[in-house]
């Protein structure tokens, strides 16, 4: 044998070597008990992805359910998984102070005492009812066609509206546009995809995938709504439980019609989530005796010193006006600038809207507790896993670690939440992505790969 056939022949059983020892060390993915084949994402705006305050395009391709997807081609699953995509990355949403507007993103600014803060702003600026009207409606041009989608995630939705023929009308983007949307009177992040608007519902256009295998994530917004507004109105009361609970048997009987397996989301704990930790109980500023003495004397019995952390003044939900207590909240969209410059929070007390007092946190809590408990007897009735995300935001909350990442449930410092404070960012999302596939393998004794965190980035923050 010549040295260059001795050459070849050891290149050729090395190679061999490495492929049989990879192939080896490789772990063998298996599907278990459930058939992944084809694969319905039911839900609202986590599922759809929504973060920064918007849905758009790349935080649509980072959904959780976009990551399921891709882990489950290891365990079977077949075809393309389709989402309703927004045109481009600007997207569509509201702006913290509810203007209709593109995606935000963190600025340096300036406050009104000429400080540098750092503060959550539109990318373009926001949409004006009139000028901008046609761009507007251009985010919410129908794409039925593009369909049946895998991903129904519709940011907004409640439990009851997966089964409203009403929710996907086509008036519902002209009332967005013009500024007359109502929380049931339809919803253009449906209306968009909707295969049949007005008569359609989102539990039908999922069963035209004829799923296999769904994920369902809904019920939160039932309560949150109220949480996040920190005051009663009619388009945020928390939802009676007999009508949430027969609207989440209804989509658990739907889904489940045709033998398909899925798993099912608790409702995490509202108060949990970055929203009430951009700001604390005691943020509130005083800078000189003169006025602790002027606000002292205002408010009989209540402490003030000179320092950076004293007492918000509330009006609770009693119409009280008292300090607000260490273990009550402050909702992120307090303008500060009237706090720091107008006496916001002292000569002026805060609104109920802008905390979540003792009165309040019992009403989320209670709801919350209510429907998860039923959450475990719906999952027992449909043979559902379940992902327990109520015990793990309230687990991680205060920070630990998680695949190799320090996380928490801090504003912007915690990398999981992005910067609207409620949804997440896209390592949040993977993080959610793994717990729904640990629950999974475990109830239906599948093997599909975790997703690795590592490759995504928390919230960026701005240059200085």
């Amino acid at each position: 044998m010549t040295n260059v056939m001795r050459i070849k022949a050891l290149f050729l059983i090395t190679g061999l070597s490495i492929i049989i020892s990879c192939s080896k060390e490789n772990p063998k993915f298996d599907h278990g008990d459930a058939d992944f084949s084809y694969y319905v994402a039911v839900g609202n705006s986590m599922s759809a992805g929504y973060c920064n305050f918007a849905l758009y395009r790349s935080g649509q391709l980072n959904s959780f359910p976009s990551m399921i997807a891709k882990q489950l081609e290891f365990v079977g699953r077949k075809g393309e998984f389709l989402q309703p995509l927004m045109q481009d990355n600007n997207g569509m949403g509201f702006d913290i102070d509810g203007d209709i507007a593109p995606r935000s993103h963190l600025v340096i600014a300036k406050d009104c005492k000429e400080e540098n803060v750092m503060i959550p702003e539109p990318v373009t600026g926001i949409y004006n009812y009139i000028t901008d009207l046609n761009k507007i409606l251009s985010y919410f041009a129908p794409i039925a066609q593009g369909g049946p989608y895998n991903n129904l995630g519709v940011p907004g939705a409640r439990s009851y509206h997966m089964n409203d023929k009403n929710y996907g009308r086509s008036q519902s983007v002209i009332d967005i546009a013009l500024g007359n949307a109502t929380i049931d009177d339809g919803n253009p992040f449906y209306a968009r995809f909707c295969s049949d608007p007005g008569n359609a519902t989102i539990l039908d256009d999922a069963m035209k995938i004829n799923p296999t295998f769904f994920t369902l994530e809904v019920g939160s917004n039932d309560v949150l709504d109220f949480a996040v507004n920190g005051a009663e109105s009619t388009d945020n009361k928390i939802t009676p439980f007999d009508k949430w609970n027969a609207a989440m048997h209804v989509c658990a009987s739907r889904l489940t019609s045709n033998g398909a397996k899925g798993i099912i989301t608790t409702v995490p704990d509202v108060t949990s989530i970055a929203f009430f930790k951009r700001y604390f109980w005691n943020n509130l500023p005083i800078d000189d005796q003169a006025r602790v003495n002027s606000l002292s004397a205002r408010y009989p019995g209540m402490s003030f010193h000179v320092g950076k952390y004293n007492a918000f003044v509330i009006i609770d939900s009693k119409g009280v006006t008292r300090q607000i207590k260490p273990n009550e909240l402050i909702l992120m969209d307090l303008p500060m600038d009237k706090v720091k410059c107008e006496g916001w929070g002292a000569e002026v007390p805060l609104a109920d809207r802008y905390s979540l007092d003792e009165y309040e946190m019992q009403k989320v809590f209670d709801a919350t507790t209510q429907y998860n408990n039923a959450i475990h007897e719906i999952a027992d009735e449909y043979n559902l896993a379940i992902a327990d995300l109520n015990m793990y935001m309230n687990k991680y909350k205060n920070g630990g670690w998680v695949d190799g990442l320090y996380i928490s449930g801090n504003y912007i410092t915690g990398k999981v939440f992005s910067i609207d404070g409620i949804h997440l960012t896209p390592l949040g999302y993977s993080i959610v992505a793994n717990v729904f596939i640990d629950a999974i393998n475990a109830k239906f004794h599948s093997s599909i790969p975790r997703v690795n965190s590592m490759q995504y980035l928390g919230e960026e923050f701005p240059d200085e």
